[in-house]
């Protein structure tokens, strides 16, 4: 939200700086399984889902889903980095998915 902000207002207590991208996916096929029943997931595109709720986690649907969320964070950090050009020759090191909590001294120039 404040990735294009001038400048970012917050409480002595607060919590930033959190560039990083996040999935989490429940997986229910063991408990399906077990009991006997039949799910059915149907896709057109052989990656339109990678990983679900139902179907078998597989290596390569692990991987493309870490390529996806690899390619969304480098383009977040990119997009962070053009929209406050201060912040470009460090962008790596803040862009790590990290919060810095501002009681720490940490300054997050604008």
């Amino acid at each position: 939200m404040a990735s294009v902000g001038d400048l970012i207002c917050a409480a002595p207590f607060a919590i930033i700086g959190s560039i990083g991208v996040v999935t989490q996916v429940p997986n229910f096929q063991k408990f399906l399984n077990k009991n006997d029943i039949d799910a059915f997931l149907f896709t057109a595109g052989k990656h339109k889902r990678t990983i679900d709720i139902i179907g078998d986690v597989t290596e390569e649907g692990k991987q493309k889903l870490q390529e996806e969320l690899d390619d969304m964070h480098r383009a977040f950090k990119d997009h962070v980095a053009l929209a406050r050009p201060a912040l470009q020759d460090t962008i790596e090191e803040i862009g790590s998915g990290e919060a810095c909590p501002l009681w720490r001294g940490a300054v997050y120039p604008c």
